[in-house]
């Protein structure tokens, strides 16, 4: 595993279209493709600002 620059983000972020916020929270959280498919935007807690894995309900904080 590595760290992308920021062309290597903004290549990323250009060339993934309709799924452009999958990779956003994958690249910005940190988040691998099956941690953040586990992610549902009903577990999403507004008042606290995070967000809950479904399987083992882990909290990912947002940023």
């Amino acid at each position: 595993m590595r760290i992308f620059n920021a062309d290597e983000v903004r290549g990323a972020l250009d060339a993934a279209h309709e799924f452009r916020g999958f990779v956003e929270v994958c690249v910005f959280a940190g988040l691998g493709l099956g941690e953040a498919a586990g992610l549902q935007r009903q577990r999403r807690n507004n008042a606290a600002g995070e967000w809950r894995r479904v399987r083992e309900d882990a909290v990912c904080p947002t940023r």
